[in-house]
């Protein structure tokens, strides 16, 4: 899980109470670690300051102008994965099963259960912004209104449990969904019936 994080400054040597010049980052900005996030000006040099973390900002505890010296907290970052999006719903059915394939594993139990939870199908991914994405879709809809049919992977919507996601994001770009006739049925096929019901298989 993603965890909040204070970013303080480094060992800057023999200054303190030096005065900050410029705020590199905003919150909500995306930063890598060893970015340079606040430069700092003393009387003998100006200098940046790197973040030790990867993760995103949220919180800014200082603002141009103060003063600050080594160990002084500059902001707090969130660090940690939000989710493991993936793009092939296949995969992604096979990945949310790792808790439960390996729940009896000592060292990888917890571990599986995590990655789990975590994972989101790309349609799932795209609807958490869906305010924002849906209006930025309707604006642009009469220009690229088109007739489509849409047939989910049983992968998609049954074994990741995702239904209606990728038809919304359509509808809102304008296009206009046919109904697909009995869209509910599995084939099986992709790579289990194979090999664990090879018999009905054929």
């Amino acid at each position: 899980m993603s965890r909040l994080i204070e970013v303080s400054v480094p060992d800057i040597g023999d200054y303190s109470d030096v005065p900050v010049i410029e705020l590199l980052v905003q919150p909500g900005d995306s930063v890598a670690a060893e970015d340079a996030i606040v430069t700092l000006e003393s009387d003998k040099a100006t200098m940046d300051v790197p973040t030790t973390h990867a993760g995103v900002v949220r919180e800014l505890l200082i603002k141009v102008g103060d003063r600050v010296s080594q160990g002084t907290v500059l902001m707090r970052i969130e660090a940690g994965a939000e989710a493991v999006v993936i793009t092939a719903s296949g995969c992604g059915a096979h990945v949310r099963e790792y808790g439960y394939l390996l729940q009896h594993d000592a060292a990888y139990a917890a571990k599986a259960a995590r990655i789990s939870l975590l994972t989101r199908d790309i349609a799932e991914a795209v609807m958490q912004e869906k305010d924002a994405l849906l209006e930025l879709l309707r604006k642009s809809a009469a220009a690229t209104r088109r007739k489509i049919a849409f047939h989910a992977p049983c992968s998609l919507q049954h074994g990741m449990q995702v239904r209606g996601a990728v038809e919304e994001i359509l509808l809102a770009a304008g296009c206009e969904l046919t109904p697909v006739a009995d869209a509910h049925p599995c084939c099986g096929s992709a790579g289990t019936y194979s090999i664990l019901q090879s018999e009905i298989s054929l």
